[in-house]
């Protein structure tokens, strides 16, 4: 027992302070963008969002021109690559920051069901276009999804602002 005790001691804090914050009243009217957190993050949500789109825009308008194609093809692809995985990685963030502790499990599957039903979804409509159009029209339907992406972005930060979060 000798061995846990500092353990002990420290769950029973742990315990107090946790009791301690459940009954703490958050007002109503606060101002959250004058505090660091999670406004920060749907800040950059919303900037990486915006960067993707016009990589992608860019990438696609660059085959217009008579650029070396494979030069355009690698270096936008690796952008493309970079900017979706700092996007990637924030959404994942905020759907931690968004849950509540006990519904962790479940907003994180939804988000991985999701994520995955999204990604099929855009795997089966780049493949049409590229079958269509060729690969400037599979970035030019992507540049549309990203922009619709980039609209609900802002709607939802927008929705959030006015819920004082």
């Amino acid at each position: 027992n000798a061995h846990y005790r500092g353990y002990l001691k420290k769950q029973k804090a742990d315990i107090l302070a946790f009791k301690r914050d459940e009954n703490l009243i958050i007002p109503d009217k606060i101002n959250y963008d004058g505090l660091s957190g999670l406004s920060n993050e749907v800040k950059a949500a919303k900037f990486w969002i915006i960067v993707l789109f016009l990589e992608t825009a860019i990438l696609a308008l660059s085959l217009n021109h008579s650029f070396d194609v494979s030069k355009i093809i690698m270096l936008g692809l690796a952008a493309f690559g970079l900017c979706f995985a700092i996007n990637s990685s924030i959404h994942s963030y905020l759907i931690l920051g968004f849950t509540s502790v006990d519904k962790v499990t479940l907003s994180v599957g939804f988000y991985y069901s999701a994520n995955a039903a999204g990604r099929l979804i855009g795997t089966f409509l780049s493949g049409i276009t590229y079958q269509l159009g060729g690969l400037q029209a599979a970035l030019y339907g992507s540049a549309g999804m990203l922009l619709i992406a980039v609209i609900l972005t802002i709607v939802m930060a927008s929705s959030l602002r006015s819920l004082d979060c």
